[in-house]
């Protein structure tokens, strides 16, 4: 009989610990799932972060070649050079950053157009001055569309 009443205490002890068991695989899940949103919330953060960083920064540095584009049209070459060395320290800058998440290839497409824009104006090459600038601002809109989500990025 001791051992029937044994055998009997130690099956509602199992029957007991079934629900608690499963109580506990329950909570370990929902921590997973709460893990797993806190991660997916942090990468859309910085996501968005890189994104605005991204568009600021070309977007200024679009806006200085455009001034000093004016200024070479305008004939004020001594202020498109100052406008050119403004713009060379904005993406010496912004390249520290910028080099994290973009394809090394650009950047260094935009570095040597920033060199020659400079030497073609020390130089007194306006016209090349001109080409070349508008082959940077293609270069900067090029990484800013590529930074940008959609479909075609996606996939």
């Amino acid at each position: 009989i001791q051992r029937k009443i044994i055998i009997s205490s130690e099956r509602m002890r199992c029957r007991r610990s079934i629900p608690a068991m499963a109580l506990r695989k329950e909570a370990v899940n929902v921590k997973r799932i709460w893990v797993a949103v806190c991660a997916m919330v942090l990468m859309i953060t910085l996501c968005v972060i890189e994104l605005s960083f991204t568009i600021s920064s070309i977007d200024r540095l679009t806006e200085k070649l455009d001034q000093a584009e004016q200024k070479v049209h305008d004939q004020d070459y001594s202020t498109a050079f100052r406008l050119s060395e403004e713009a060379l320290e904005v993406w010496n800058s912004d390249h520290k950053v910028l080099s994290f998440y973009t394809t090394h290839d650009q950047l260094e497409q935009i570095d040597l157009s920033f060199a020659v824009l400079l030497l073609h104006l020390q130089q007194g090459n306006y016209d090349d001055f001109l080409a070349e600038k508008y082959k940077a601002a293609a270069q900067l809109e090029n990484v800013k569309d590529n930074e940008m989500p959609s479909l075609h990025n996606l996939f």
